[in-house]
């Protein structure tokens, strides 16, 4: 028997409900709702889109859309995961968005219109406006629009706070700023903290921790900035200064001198240019190598004279 065209249009059009009922099987739909496929999605909120995967849901406020993966829940307004497995937006986090990733959540009513772009376990909590880019435990909680770009266990809860990256860095203050590294925490205001175990504990503090052994370096008031390393390398245009384990004693005994020495500090009616820091040091020099000559002179001089005594 041949099948006319008509026959043949009728018969596509059976599979491809049948095949829809199929794999609509156990589907929920509210109002407007679409579900265009998989198994076991539920979108029982008005206006509501699951374009496909397993076990995903879009309930129960109105414009959430998941667009597939598996067990993952869009429980916001406007609320919207990509993909992914299990990944979660509570009711009253409003215009959130999980673009993929595992086990990522949005929680907590002051959270509304936060970011989570993917990663493993990144948590935001009560947090308004608030991005975790994407890394694994992660964790943004009680800051208004704080930022992770990524990383492992790293914490924001500071109003506007940043932690780029890095491991187990702590950005409290507000304002606070953490680029990157390990176990670093700026609990200033407005402070920054990046290497290792740098700590900028007061406000507007700058610590960069670049030592070796794991060592910790603390900010040392408000305002300030702390350093430590190895070596610095200081370079205008061709002229390059190199403070290290030698110079830094010099450069001491300068600005931290003993008796009536002259130091940076006392000098106020002059400029302190890198010429005039020059010739401090250099007279730091001649002054030990003076004291040097003297102690060597007048040991010899006892010396001659317990020989002249002897003789």
């Amino acid at each position: 028997m041949q099948l006319s065209s008509n026959h043949i249009r009728s018969f596509l059009t059976i599979a491809v409900a049948a095949t829809t009922v199929a794999f609509s099987s156990g589907q929920k739909k509210g109002e407007s709702s679409v579900i265009a496929g998989g198994v076991d999605n539920s979108a029982l909120g008005d206006f509501c889109t699951i374009s496909g995967g397993i076990r995903n849901n879009a309930d129960s406020n109105a414009f959430a859309t998941v667009s597939g993966g598996d067990g993952n829940t869009a429980e916001a307004a406007q609320s919207t995961i990509t993909g992914g497995f299990s990944n979660s937006i509570c009711q009253d986090c409003t215009s959130g968005t999980i673009v993929g990733g595992a086990t990522n959540t949005i929680k907590g009513t002051l959270s509304t219109e936060c970011t989570i772009g993917a990663g493993v376990d990144n948590r935001i909590d009560d947090s308004p406006s608030a991005t975790i880019v994407g890394g694994e435990i992660n964790s943004i909680k009680n800051s208004n629009a704080g930022t992770i770009g990524g990383g492992k266990s790293n914490q924001v809860t500071g109003d506007f706070a940043v932690v780029g990256g890095g491991q187990q860095n702590i950005a409290i203050g507000k304002g606070s700023v953490i680029p990157g590294g390990r176990q670093n925490k700026a609990s200033g205001d407005f402070s920054i903290a990046f290497g290792r175990r740098a700590e900028a504990k007061d406000a507007r503090s700058l610590v960069m921790n670049l030592q070796e052994g794991g060592k910790k370096l603390q900010s040392d008031g408000a305002s300030t900035f702390s350093a430590a390393a190895t070596r610095f390398t200081f370079q205008i245009g061709q002229v390059k200064a190199v403070l290290d384990n030698t110079s830094i004693l010099e450069l001491d005994a300068v600005l931290n001198p003993s008796g009536d020495q002259r130091t940076l500090r006392s000098t106020t009616h002059s400029t302190m240019t890198p010429t005039r820091i020059r010739e401090l040091i250099q007279e730091q020099k001649k002054n030990r190598c003076r004291q040097r000559f003297h102690v060597q002179l007048t040991g010899r001089i006892i010396s001659l004279a317990l020989v002249l005594w002897i003789s």
